[in-house]
C-alpha cells in the first residue's frame, strides 16, 4: 500500500490543498486589484466627462457673451475671439439654425502650424469627439457651437494614487499567497498525517496485528472514519477469536473418539481383543 506524507508537502492530496490555499489567496488579492481599477477607470470617465462639459460651457459662453456684446453674430468680432480659443485648444464651429456655418476657428486666420505647435508645447491633449452645443441669449437659441475640446487627462494626484494602490494590491497578494502556503501546509499536514496514521494501521491489521486501533483525535470525517476502521479491526478480532475457539472444541471433539478407536486397534494388534 502506498505510503504517504513523505518530505515537506507530504503526499500529492497535502500539495494540492496547500496550492489550493496559495491559488484562493491570489485570486482574492487579483479581484481586489481589478474592482479597484475598474472603480477608478469609472470615476476617471466620470472626470473627464466633467472636464469636458466644463471646457464646452465656457466657450459656449464666451459665443453668448460676444453676441449680446455685438447684437449679432458678426465674423470680425468672433475672429478677434480666435487667440484665446486657440489658447484653450478647442475646436469651434457656429452654426445658424438652417445649419450653415457662420464661422469656424478652422477659417479665422489662425495659422494651423502654430496652433499645433502651440497645442505640442503645451502639452495639449488630443481633441475629443464633436459636440453640438446650443448658444442661448435671454432663452433664445441664437446658435448652435459644434465643439471638440482637449480630452482631460488623468491627474497626478489621482495617478500616483492608482500607482501605489496597484502596489500595495501587488504586495498584499505576495503576502497572502506566502501565508496561504504557509496556512495551507500546516492544515494539509495535520490532515494528511491522520490519514498516513490510518493507512499504517490498516497495513499492521492485514499483517496479522489484530489488536492495532487507529487513534480517533477529532469528529470530523477523518475521525469518523478511523472510528469505523476501529469498529470494523474489532469485529475482525473477535472473528479470529470465535474462529480459534471453534477450531480448539472441534478438536477436543474429535480427540475422544479417535482415542478410543487407537486403543481398540491396539488392543487388536496385541491379541488381546480378537477383531470382529
Amino acid at each position: 500500500m502506498p505510503k504517504l506524507g513523505r518530505g515537506l508537502l507530504g503526499g500529492r492530496f497535502a500539495r494540492r490543498l496547500t496550492v489550493a490555499f496559495a491559488i484562493t489567496a491570489v485570486a482574492g488579492a487579483a479581484l481586489t486589484a481589478i474592482v479597484v481599477n475598474v472603480a477608478f477607470g469609472a470615476r476617471f470617465a466620470t472626470y473627464v466627462d466633467s472636464q469636458r462639459q466644463a471646457r464646452e460651457d465656457q466657450v459656449v459662453g464666451v459665443l453668448s457673451a460676444e453676441y449680446q456684446r455685438a447684437g449679432g453674430w458678426r465674423v470680425e468680432s468672433l475672429d478677434r475671439l480666435a487667440s484665446g480659443l486657440v489658447m484653450s485648444g478647442a475646436d469651434v464651429e457656429l452654426l445658424a439654425g438652417d445649419g450653415t456655418r457662420i464661422w469656424s476657428l478652422a477659417h479665422a486666420g489662425a495659422d494651423p502650424a502654430m496652433v499645433a505647435m502651440h497645442n505640442q508645447m503645451m502639452g495639449v491633449p488630443d481633441l475629443g469627439a464633436a459636440t453640438a452645443r446650443p448658444v442661448t441669449v435671454n432663452g433664445q437659441q441664437v446658435g448652435t457651437a459644434v465643439l471638440r475640446v482637449p480630452q482631460a487627462a488623468l491627474p497626478a494626484a489621482d495617478a500616483a494614487l492608482r500607482t501605489s494602490v496597484n502596489r500595495a494590491l501587488l504586495g498584499g497578494a505576495l503576502v497572502a499567497g506566502a501565508v496561504a502556503l504557509l496556512v495551507g501546509l500546516l492544515i494539509a499536514r495535520r490532515t494528511t498525517a491522520r490519514v498516513v496514521e490510518l493507512t499504517a494501521a490498516a497495513d499492521e491489521l492485514a499483517a496479522g496485528r489484530r489488536d492495532r486501533r487507529a487513534a480517533v483525535s477529532s469528529t470530523d470525517e477523518i475521525g469518523e472514519l478511523a472510528a469505523s476502521f476501529n469498529t470494523m479491526a474489532d469485529a475482525v478480532q473477535r472473528e479470529d477469536e470465535l474462529r480459534r475457539a471453534f477450531a480448539a472444541d472441534v478438536a477436543h471433539e474429535l480427540r475422544t473418539p479417535l482415542s478410543i478407536l487407537q486403543s481398540q486397534l491396539e488392543a487388536v494388534q496385541d491379541g488381546l481383543v480378537a477383531p470382529e
